[in-house]
């Protein structure tokens, strides 16, 4: 690792800067809640990803990646900053993001007259139903919440009626509109940190690397004992993040970022309390091409069927033009899969054109270990991803479908990952445990287009884990391999050892 001064790596991770590294190297500059990464993309084109602290939950999250060049207008590829994956438990998504949505923020049009001391109070609804005070916001906002009217550990909420809150002194809130408020913080991180090559990487510096680590702990807090501390501490402020609030899990997460684009994200959890499982990806992303610079944008995910949503086919094993907003959400379920036994594990998007690089981006689970392997997953899961209106995707690893409750002392690994690659290569790799996994993607069919893989790869035999069953397969070279099939949108999983 080279540590530098903060006024070089400001110079050379500014946009359009020119790498000093090598190509198979990574430039990384850490600022305070912001972290860059600079990597070789191809020709002279350079990737370069965002990432932040800052957000509600303090949690390590994906901000904006673009491609840049030296003289050449930035190329966005992506703009979510919300990538980094909750779960869905209890009839709500908590972690990463997001908190306990069944909290209500009440606005009124005049000053509602309560204070901080009023925090933790008791009011009434027309029903009879409890609520408490969470949070005074400002003069004109509250936040609110109801009892728990849930059994044992799986809490469960309430909002209350359009108007008419009471205490017991008979005091009213009345003529304020209610919606819905997010429980945040909802996470108590207890530890992060950043590692080039192994070794730590403080604030306001910056490396060149060939692996850059982001390590981080925390805790997801039960919404129910969020309630029991703001009520106990009644008349004050509380913090919701406050340690004598009970955790509903810890969860450890490995960010491995190499100079090929890839990120390997690893996930250990362990329960403390029963939930309601909704669901759980541990991987997903928001769209690409998000300004429409470039032409095309391709979305395909291979092991899936042609299927019908509201009147609208779509073959996403063929690929389908992703440029448009999503009239619809869309599921796919397991009568969609070309196999039951084998859902879809990848989701591949590509944008090109307009005289411009053509790029992939990929996200998917590891086949070598975790419970994103197909050999596990395919008994957790349903549903293998829904895409959402805004065009994000949400991949399952465990679905509440099959796995109903999950039980206090449940544990979960899960090893995914996420990549930007030159698709114009073929292919693209990550390394996921002791293995490098190589994805060979074809859109048209190819009679004999040979493919030449990294000098690691040299000697060695190629051992196929998963492919089209008509794509034919040849060593032709070192590191070289021969492909024919006569159908598009044909694949191969492979590795070589």
């Amino acid at each position: 690792m080279q540590v530098r001064k903060l006024f070089f790596a400001l110079m050379i991770l500014s946009a359009g800067g020119i790498l000093t590294a090598s190509e198979n190297r990574l430039e990384v500059k850490r600022n305070g809640v912001r972290t860059v990464l600079r990597s070789r993309f191809s020709g002279e084109y350079t990737l370069e990803q965002h990432f932040y602290t800052n957000g509600p939950n303090r949690q390590f999250n994906f901000a904006p990646c673009c491609l840049t060049a030296p003289g050449k207008q930035k190329l966005p590829l992506s703009a979510s900053g919300d990538d980094s994956t909750p779960w869905n438990f209890n009839g709500t998504y908590i972690g990463a993001n997001h908190g306990d949505f069944m909290a209500s923020r009440l606005e009124f049009p005049e000053t509602h007259g309560l204070t901080v001391k009023d925090t933790g109070s008791e009011w009434t609804d027309p029903r009879g139903r409890r609520f408490y005070i969470l949070k005074v916001e400002n003069e004109r906002c509250l936040w609110v919440i109801s009892e728990n009217l849930g059994k044992g550990d799986i809490w469960r909420f309430v909002r209350p009626e359009a108007d008419g809150l009471k205490n017991a002194s008979g005091k009213a809130l009345n003529g304020y509109r209610t919606s819905m408020q997010q429980l945040r913080p909802a996470v108590r991180i207890t530890g992060r940190e950043y590692l080039a090559d192994g070794k730590p990487l403080g604030d306001s510096e910056s490396a060149v690397c060939d692996v850059f680590t982001v390590r981080e702990t925390y805790d997801i807090l039960a919404t129910d004992s969020i309630l029991a501390h703001v009520r106990k501490n009644a008349g004050r402020e509380s913090s919701f993040t406050d340690p004598a609030v009970d955790k509903v899990l810890t969860q450890s997460m490995e960010y491995q970022f190499y100079p090929d684009g890839s990120c390997i994200v690893t996930h250990r959890a362990r329960f403390f309390r029963d939930v309601r499982l909704g669901y759980m990806g541990f991987i997903q992303a928001g769209p690409m091409n998000y300004t429409r610079c470039f032409e095309r944008h391709t979305y395909y995910i291979p092991k899936i069927r042609p299927f019908t949503v509201n009147g609208i086919l779509y073959d996403f094993g063929n690929g389908v033009d992703y440029s448009k907003k999503l009239p619809h959400t869309i599921y796919f379920k397991n009568d969609s899969f070309a196999d039951p036994g084998n859902p879809p594990d990848r989701f591949l998007q590509y944008v090109e054109g307009a005289g411009k690089p053509e790029v992939g981006f990929a996200i998917g689970y590891a086949v070598t270990e975790g419970i994103g392997m197909n050999s596990v997953r395919k008994n957790n899961i349903r549903t293998a991803l829904f895409l959402y209106t805004s065009n994000k995707t949400y991949p399952y690893a465990l679905d509440g479908a099959k796995m109903p409750v999950i039980r206090s002392g449940s544990e979960f690994y899960c090893m995914a990952y996420r990549q930007y690659f030159d698709a114009s290569r073929g292919w693209y790799a990550n390394r996921q445990g002791k293995d490098k996994i190589y994805y060979v993607d074809f859109r048209e069919p190819v009679s004999g287009r040979e493919l030449v893989f990294p000098d690691e790869a040299a000697g060695k035999k190629p051992v196929v884990l998963e492919k089209t069953a008509s794509l034919k397969m040849m060593v032709s070279g070192k590191a070289a391999l021969r492909f024919t099939c006569p159908e598009k949108n044909s694949y191969a999983v492979l590795k070589f050892q």
